[in-house]
């Protein structure tokens, strides 16, 4: 165990590997297949606990790409992204249905994996590959906690951060508003946390009560009654225009106590497992400069973060979980990203282009190469459509 989580938070940290070894896992998983696998359990006798699928939102159409919101460097790998073909949002139902291991992956009764409903490199979860049978794994073979009632599965991998927690957990819930199931029709609500405090706040507002959480970080073999399951939000890695939609609606913003909202913001971090930016100073010094406000959002409660963000015109701020607050953003506003490397991963232009937002990126390399910061930030600037 001690080395499986060793693995996950080098992953996490090393967001170019962990987008290969994803790319890795659906090759080799054939998530691509027209076949799923429930139609493979059926057709060998496996699925014999009733398990039924149905789609609750259809697949909606990729937005239009203003040519302004990539820069030429990055147009074709970017675009490839965008273009991923968008799919419905579904709700499984599995009879004693089972959620095994840390992240607590899908399975039926029998405990053969369910791949489209479990997204990641299985072998890093204590699982074996999807469509598989897990009986000889040690989830199957320890006793099972059992959930009389109906629960709700919203694990995913790395489901703990809040960057996964916000565009991968919570929008999974869009299913069951949208297949007319309220909070007070679930007994349970499984999660892949113990629960931080923005966990908690986003799921009182949701109308979910403590008494209904079951952590898989506790409970590694859990059995329920009926076990619901929503889709993947991002099989493919890129967001869908619901679950932006969605955690706008989730999520009602607070004023804070203190601090006028700021028309351009400078997410700073306070601590961070990332090592990240010899250039922290330089930064902030342009921004102070130029009208932004340095703020740390770990200082402020969801609601708090909801609220500065959607009075914010241009947000700049390092790669890393922070820049996820920019879905409450405004249409119309504008995010520069300071990345660690020239190999730009598009998650955070994904997640701008969804809502409508202006971006731009610059490199660390770029500095190192003794370009000036400032210079380079003037440039992003006066090219951003606002």
């Amino acid at each position: 165990m001690r080395d499986r989580l060793g693995l996950y938070a080098f992953l996490k940290r090393h967001t170019s590997v962990r987008r290969v070894v994803m790319q890795l896992t659906d090759l080799l998983t054939n998530r691509s297949s027209s076949r799923s696998d429930l139609d493979r359990l059926t057709e060998v006798g496996l699925a014999d606990a009733p398990v039924t699928t149905r789609v609750v939102r259809p697949a909606e159409e990729n937005p239009p790409i203003a040519a302004s919101s990539i820069q030429s460097h990055l147009l074709e790998s970017f675009l490839r992204f965008a273009a991923a073909p968008p799919r419905p949002l579904t709700l499984t139902s599995i009879d004693q249905g089972r959620a095994l291991g840390i992240h607590g992956v899908p399975t039926t009764r029998d405990g053969a994996i369910i791949s489209e409903l479990a997204w990641g490199p299985y072998q890093l979860l204590g699982v074996p590959a999807p469509g598989l049978i897990a009986t000889a794994e040690e989830g199957m073979k320890s006793r099972p906690q059992r959930l009389e009632g109906r629960a709700a599965l919203l694990t995913t991998t790395f489901g703990r951060g809040y960057f996964h927690w916000l565009v991968d957990v919570l929008p999974r819930m869009e299913a069951f508003a949208a297949a007319g199931i309220a909070p007070t029709d679930v007994d349970y609500v499984i999660v892949p946390t113990t629960m931080a405090p923005f966990q908690k706040e986003s799921l009182q507002a949701l109308g979910f009560e403590r008494e209904q959480l079951v952590s898989s970080l506790r409970h590694r073999h859990l059995v329920a009654k009926e076990l619901l399951v929503p889709s993947l939000v991002r099989p493919n890695g890129a967001m869908p225009q619901w679950a932006c939609d969605f955690l706008r609606r989730a999520i009602a913003p607070i004023p804070p106590s203190s601090s006028p909202p700021p028309e351009r913001l400078l997410i700073t971090r306070k601590a961070t497992d990332h090592g990240f930016s010899a250039f922290n100073e330089a930064i902030g010094a342009w921004g102070r400069r130029n009208g932004f406000a340095p703020i740390a959002l770990e200082d402020f409660s969801l609601a708090e973060k909801a609220w500065l963000l959607q009075r914010t015109q241009i947000v700049i701020g390092e790669t890393g979980a922070g820049l996820t607050n920019i879905v409450f953003c405004d249409p119309g506003a504008a995010l520069i990203e300071i990345t660690r490397s020239e190999m730009a991963d598009p998650t955070f232009w994904d997640l701008a282009y969804r809502c409508a937002l202006s971006y731009r990126s610059l490199s660390e390399a770029h500095f190192e190469r003794g370009e000036q910061v400032g210079a380079a930030l003037d440039t992003a600037l006066n090219e951003l459509d606002l």
